[in-house]
């Protein structure tokens, strides 16, 4: 269950990723839906559901497509409550309106190193100033994959995106999983993104092994995918603001995409 399993502790400096996570209701065979936030899988709290600050929340099936804001519960915690599944996958999409931060100019390279975004440090230069900029995330889960469905490919239409080219089922050696990035539709390349995983195949830090590739120039990475657990890709891109900026020098995309295998 990615509720249990991502409990746990982490630094508030480095706490800076959301991933959705579904768990069975107790006493029944709903499904609940939280928000964590936290680092490589260590979830330092839940957040509660923000109608003000959510762009979209749907709910995919196969042969379905349903918007969730209206059901999702403001403030709440957990904020959705889902029917049965019934042994079928579910991809759930929670895209957030921009959200401004100013960080000092020190903690915003080291921000910057640690996600990959090296081309942005060089384009601050040095004795750079505080680091303004505009961020947005975009988030999926996808519960209870299957080999007979392709909801893991499918293209939403989020900012940035991750998506699956391969079903995140029957792991096994020499297997590998790839995935595309797409930033407003297009192939992303020449980003960094970092794989979580509760599997034994990664080397380990903090609650989760961690693995990184670089898209290439269709926007592709691909990852050993050699035993069972709970998945997350993720990836921030990161681009000078232009438009509707209210003084931010940076306009960052946040994207977050966790894999739950069924119990």
């Amino acid at each position: 269950m990615l509720a249990m399993l991502l409990a746990g502790s982490a630094s508030s400096a480095s706490a800076h990723d959301f991933w959705l996570g579904a768990e069975p209701a107790p006493g029944d065979d709903r499904t609940l839906v939280r928000l964590w936030f936290g680092h490589h899988l260590a979830a330092e709290g839940e957040r509660p559901y923000s109608a003000a600050r959510t762009q979209s929340l749907r709910l995919l099936r196969d042969g379905g497509d349903t918007d969730l804001s209206r059901l999702a519960i403001d403030g709440a915690q957990p904020f959705l409550t889902l029917p049965p599944l019934e042994g079928a996958p579910m991809l759930l999409a929670l895209d957030r309106m921009p959200t401004d931060l100013t960080l000092p100019s020190k903690k915003f390279d080291s921000y910057l190193d640690e996600e990959h975004l090296a081309d942005i440090r060089v384009l601050r230069g040095e004795d750079a100033p505080d680091g303004g900029e505009r961020y947005t995330r975009h988030i999926k889960l996808l519960v209870d994959p299957t080999t007979g469905s392709n909801l893991h490919a499918r293209r939403l239409g989020q900012a940035l995106e991750i998506v699956l080219l391969d079903p995140p089922v029957a792991p096994a050696p020499g297997r590998q999983l790839r995935a595309q990035v797409l930033f407003n539709g297009q192939p992303l390349p020449d980003r960094t993104v970092t794989i979580l995983s509760d599997a034994d195949s990664l080397p380990t830090t903090d609650n989760a092994r961690v693995a990184t590739a670089v898209t290439d120039q269709q926007g592709v990475v691909r990852f050993d995918f050699t035993q069972p657990g709970t998945l997350m890709l993720r990836l921030v891109h990161m681009q000078p603001c232009r438009v509707d900026c209210d003084g931010a020098d940076w306009r960052s995309y946040w994207s977050a995409f966790a894999i739950q295998p069924g119990q």
